[in-house]
């Protein structure tokens, strides 16, 4: 079967990138999280913004979310 055999090079090919990957060190990991705790947090203010600035505008168009 076809699929079968694709299934199976898949996860052969996972397996692959696992045995390759190395664990990052501490400074590496420190700058992943900072990197990655700065993506969460411009996202959120992003967000935070937009909704704030949707319920202006509905609430100075006479709609107001309460």
């Amino acid at each position: 079967m076809p699929f079968t055999k694709t299934l199976k090079e898949a996860f052969e090919g996972m397996r692959k990138i696992v045995d390759l990957a190395e664990k990052p060190d501490a400074d590496d990991f420190k700058q992943i999280l900072k990197i990655t705790l700065l993506g969460f947090t411009l996202i959120g203010v992003a967000a935070f913004a937009l909704s704030w600035l949707i319920n202006f505008i509905l609430q100075i168009s006479g709609v107001g979310i309460t």
